[in-house]
């Protein structure tokens, strides 16, 4: 005898997992995604620190568009400025590790040439180590012009320290240190007019007087007094030495 088919029965379907195995899936995928995209904004933001996109044509020799370490445009600059002095003596001294260079921002001053004390070099010699410190918006290509003449600037106070005009102490002490020795002030206040003085006729000779407008005294005595009363404001000489 037929055994009659229940029409309504269902057929068995797959067997299904769990559903939360799936669910855990889908949420680690997630916090992956998430994990990386958090990864590569803080590479993002890292490298962005480190480097300068130049975005408008400038007088330096750089890609427009391009994306640079701030080494590289520092190196750049260094390389192409109008000065031999500058592109020989001072990018061979840093690029020899004669120099130490570093950027740090600041309200005051743009750059800052200085002795490190033999004690804290870390050199198994000892022996004081010269450091060009440089605010970091010189390295703007809008800033290009006004770079030359701070880099021509701080050399001359490399000059007077290697040649032995100022002496090595004037060098070593901090720009903003309010216990600066009287003689140490005068000596600061005499290497800032000669370098001041050696940096306008460099404005002078290659068209830069604009950037500095001092420097377009041509009368010495009016250089000078013009040198000195911008020095009487000057942060650079520390509030005891002004």
């Amino acid at each position: 005898m037929k055994q009659r088919r229940n029409k309504n029965k269902r057929l068995p379907g797959p067997v299904l997992a769990p559903s939360w195995p799936r669910t855990l899936s889908l949420i680690v995928i997630v916090l992956m995604s998430i994990g990386c995209l958090s990864f590569f904004v803080k590479v993002e933001q890292t490298k962005s620190a480190h480097s300068i996109r130049v975005s408008a044509p400038s007088q330096v020799s750089v890609p427009v568009h391009a994306v640079l370490t701030v080494a590289e445009i520092f190196r750049q600059i260094l390389i192409e400025h109008p000065a031999t002095e500058i592109s020989g003596d001072l990018y061979r001294m840093i690029e020899n590790g004669q120099m130490i260079w570093e950027t740090r921002a600041s309200n005051g001053h743009f750059a800052e040439f200085w002795i490190l004390p033999q004690n804290k070099t870390g050199a198994a010699h000892s022996a004081p180590m010269s450091v060009l410190t440089i605010d970091p918006r010189l390295l703007y290509p809008e800033n290009l012009a006004m770079a030359q003449l701070v880099l021509y600037h701080e050399y001359q106070h490399v000059l007077q320290w290697q040649t032995g005009e100022i002496e090595e102490d004037t060098f070593r002490i901090h720009l903003r240190d309010e216990k600066n020795p009287a003689h140490l002030c005068e000596q600061r206040r005499q290497a800032e007019v000669s370098a001041y003085r050696n940096e306008c006729a460099f404005a002078r000779r290659v068209g830069l007087t604009n950037v500095l407008p001092i420097c377009a005294l041509t009368n010495a005595a009016e250089l000078e007094a013009a040198i000195v009363e911008k020095l009487a404001s000057d942060v650079n000489l520390g509030a005891l030495c002004r």
